[in-house]
């Protein structure tokens, strides 16, 4: 009979805290007999047994610090390691039993999932969760690094082995039934289950004088707190407009925008509440002499610095506007330069290119759902592309902030890589670095210094994460896919693909990139089309960001444009690259910012 295969994407997190229970249980039993009498204390050892079982706390951390299969099973590897002495090191070896194995769980798993997770949350909230005091959590983290002589790397194919082990182990059990009931049983007695406080398992540590009582754990329901402390940082949005939809039923990237018009309205209203609220003030601050009724006094001279101040903003607002319709205009005839296409293409709203650009138009909108990505479950549109979709590497990085998942599909056969729109002021910073840098791996070619700083800020997530994915389905397709600020670094990340791993190519890889800037030059576009790698670049009508870098200042767009000419008509034109021509987009100029926000009708 063969092995067991433990599948380390695929594999219910939920089922794996089961195979963990049942070893776990096995070796504390087994040990508290074997060292009752000669017990080893440690910094990890509590003075009594918690009270809450190995199943109810592993629930427990799941339900608050959610993670995946890799960190789960790289305890165990982290286990082994330190029951194994290293004299040169003078590491003694760790017996796990009753008394330590709820700290090593909570320790092993905020370590694992730093080092294997690049959304993880902060030692507070572990703390919290696992009852400890953060300071502990701390100490025991550092000893924690120690007894694994600060090697925390585990193979891909040393937790593929431990995960067949393991649920061989499973599957050779036979009492197992009568122990995860026994199991649930315990940890759902009295009401409310894991939501209730539990003990302390923290006891100080041992080799301390301190033998005070410990401290009430915090109360679980603080954990639920939106605002609890992230490591990312991130902003509190939750949704950006997946189920809103205009009234032509296109499909909203973000909270739509309001048109130029709307905006400048917007602002000068703001104004006039600012002016009147400076009044107010400032009559509220006048000396009573100053508010009498004699005609000497005029209150309203105090108002004279503000109202000059918000005169001048009115002025400086007014030309701004003149300055952004100069540069426009600028824009406009730059393009006008732009070749003819020698052959265009026309698709009707029931054609297969045309679901594929609302398909990926749903799945732009998908990614920006909310600032977690750890699950697939966003509603309509996660339901309506990909149901069968499994978030298997989600990333929020440091210091560029970029954001992003990875998401499979067994039904699809096929890896999506999702990289969200600027999303933090930080985004929009690296974003408005356009100066042309050369291209690291293309000779000759450059291309945006911002956008290739956030690629190179998340290239070798995406790279090993693809790269073990396709070992174990070397049948999937991988697809790349942004909007705006995520669409320019998807441009640079699909190049890096195809580069570093051989077995991509134009049959298996494509980048599906809405409402993209300029990323490079022609000589960045010119290689796209040589090494024959599929870039399909969607814009929505008279998108002004598409029309940004200017192509005065050598930039130029890459890969096939599909433009959606008409919302009205549905309908649309594909002109083939390797340049960009004046036959689609361009054909408008710069246009409205709404068109930005905004892409395809359902």
């Amino acid at each position: 009979m063969d092995s067991p295969h433990f599948n380390l994407a695929t594999h219910p997190v939920k089922d794996t805290i089961k195979l963990l229970t049942m070893l776990l249980e096995k070796i504390t039993h087994e040990n508290d007999q074997l060292y009752s009498k000669k017990k080893q204390y440690t910094c990890f050892h509590a003075r009594s047994i918690p009270s809450i079982t190995i199943y109810a706390y592993f629930t427990r951390i799941l339900k608050y610090c959610p993670c995946a299969n890799e960190c789960l099973i790289a305890i165990l590897v982290y286990f082994d390691r330190m029951t194994q002495s290293d004299p040169e090191l003078g590491l003694k070896p760790l017996h796990v039993d009753s008394y330590n194995v709820h700290r090593l769980i909570i320790t092993g798993l905020m370590i694992s999932s730093k080092l294997y997770s690049d959304v993880f949350f902060t030692n507070t909230r572990y703390a919290k969760v696992g009852g400890l005091p953060v300071t502990e959590l701390n100490s025991l983290e550092l000893e924690f690094l120690r007894l694994n002589n600060y090697n925390l790397f585990v193979d891909i194919d040393v937790l593929q082995s431990y995960g067949d082990d393991l649920l061989d182990l499973w599957n050779q059990t036979q009492d197992l039934d009568s122990l995860l009931v026994r199991e649930v049983a315990r940890s759902e007695e009295a009401n409310g289950g894991i939501e209730q406080s539990f003990n302390q398992l923290s006891m100080k540590d041992c080799n301390s004088n301190d033998s005070s009582t410990p401290n009430t754990p915090t109360a679980p329901a603080a954990l639920a707190d939106d605002h609890m402390d992230k490591q990312w940082r991130y902003s509190s949005r939750s949704n950006y407009g997946l189920n809103h939809h205009s009234a032509n039923g296109s499909i909203n990237i973000h909270n739509p925008l309001p048109s130029r018009s709307c905006v400048v309205k917007m602002i000068f209203q703001k104004l006039f509440i600012l002016l009147f609220v400076s009044v107010i003030q400032c009559q509220l601050l006048l000396p009573s002499s100053a508010a009498s009724n004699s005609p000497d006094s005029d209150p309203f001279v105090a108002l004279t610095p503000i109202i000059e101040t918000v005169t001048n903003l009115a002025e400086l607002l007014e030309t701004l506007l003149r300055s952004f319709d100069k540069y426009h205009r600028e824009l406009a005839q730059d393009e006008a330069g732009l070749t003819i296409a020698p052959k265009v293409y026309m698709y009707k709203n029931m054609s297969r290119e045309y679901q594929e650009a609302v398909f990926y138009a749903k799945m732009c909108a998908a990614s920006n759902c909310k600032a977690s990505y750890d699950k697939w479950d966003c509603g309509e549109y996660c339901e309506s592309t990909v149901p069968d979709g499994v978030v298997i590497r989600s990333f929020a990085t440091h210091p560029l902030g970029v954001h992003g998942y990875i998401l499979r599909s067994e039904t699809e056969k096929k890896l999506y890589v999702m990289l969200r729109t600027d999303s933090s002021i930080r985004n929009k910073i690296v974003s408005l670095q356009r100066q042309l840098v050369p291209h690291p791996r293309i000779p000759g070619a450059n291309v945006q210094t911002g956008l290739l700083s956030s690629m190179i800020n998340i290239r070798d997530i995406v790279y090993r994460t693809i790269r073990d994915q396709l070992k174990l389905h070397p049948e999937y397709h991988v697809r790349v896919a942004g909007h705006s600020y995520g669409a320019g670094i998807g441009s640079l990340l699909t190049v890096d693909l195809a580069q570093r791993l051989p077995q991509l190519n134009h049959t298996n890889l494509a980048g599906y990139l809405l409402g993209k800037p300029r990323v490079g030059d022609k000589a960045y576009a010119k290689y796209i089309a040589e090494k024959n790698i599929t870039i399909k670049r969607y814009v929505e009508g008279a998108d002004d960001l598409t029309h940004t870098p200017s192509v005065a200042d050598g930039f130029a767009h890459e890969g096939d444009e599909y433009w959606l000419s008409s919302n009205a008509t549905q309908q649309l034109v594909v002109c083939p690259g390797p340049y960009e021509t004046k036959n689609c987009s361009s054909s408008l100029g710069y246009g409205e910012a709404i068109d930005h926000y905004t892409f395809w009708t359902q």
